[in-house]
């Protein structure tokens, strides 16, 4: 929950680069390996705003994607399937 709401804040995400991430959140995400990959996209984020654009873009993609507006109407056509038999 706490990387849905970092997206949904409008924060670029970095995460470790664990395969469960990449299957859930479909690369809306920066990622790092271990320490010095952290601190090196961190440094990157701060030196290169477009780099960070890009950071905030694809967090805001992952936020739209698990939104309440659209998961509600996935939920809705999930229970009008099931009603309809």
């Amino acid at each position: 929950m706490a990387i849905l709401e970092g997206m949904s804040s409008g924060l670029s995400v970095l995460l470790r680069d664990l395969e469960l991430y990449e299957g859930i959140l479909a690369g809306n995400y920066m990622e790092a390996s271990d320490v010095a990959g952290f601190k090196a996209q961190l440094e990157r984020m701060a030196t290169d705003k477009a780099y960070l654009e890009t950071a905030k873009d694809g967090a805001k993609k992952g936020a739209a994607y698990y939104s309440e507006a659209r998961l509600t109407g996935l939920w809705q056509e999930f229970y009008d399937g099931l009603l309809k038999g």
